[in-house]
């Protein structure tokens, strides 16, 4: 369990696709019954192990995952933000370990911030991007 106010390594790119492919794999391979109950308990650990890393209180990788908009709290105003991230991994990968460094109070540059604004309207753009 993590202390209070203990800052930690949050999941690395690599290791965030691979614990969603994990998730779609056990939740494609449950069946009916008790075997296909735990996998789809394990589903859940999984999705909770994410949301542990980038400490996130909203649970935003279920909510991406639901098609619903993702939401944080942002500590300078004091305002709870909500906005629609895509079907895009890099997209959610950057929102979570962006309200990661907000919660715990890690310096943004503002290349980092334009990179994610540009990942979430690709995320939810029908159009394809083509690379400046």
């Amino acid at each position: 369990m993590k202390v209070q106010n203990q800052i930690h390594e949050c999941m690395s790119f690599m290791e965030f696709k691979s614990a969603l492919k994990r998730f779609f794999a056990l939740k494609r391979s449950a069946g009916k019954g008790i075997s296909g109950v735990i996998k789809l308990r394990r589903c859940d650990e999984i999705l909770d192990e994410i949301s542990d890393s980038f400490d996130d209180e909203y649970e935003n990788i279920k909510r991406w995952l639901c098609g619903i908009r993702c939401k944080y709290y942002h500590p300078m105003t004091g305002n709870e933000i909500e906005l629609p991230i895509g079907n895009d991994i890099e997209a959610i990968y950057s929102f979570l370990h962006f309200i990661y460094k907000l919660k715990n109070h890690i310096a943004i540059d503002d290349e980092e911030l334009y990179e994610l604004t540009l990942q979430i309207a690709r995320s939810n753009s029908p159009v394809l991007w083509d690379e400046c």
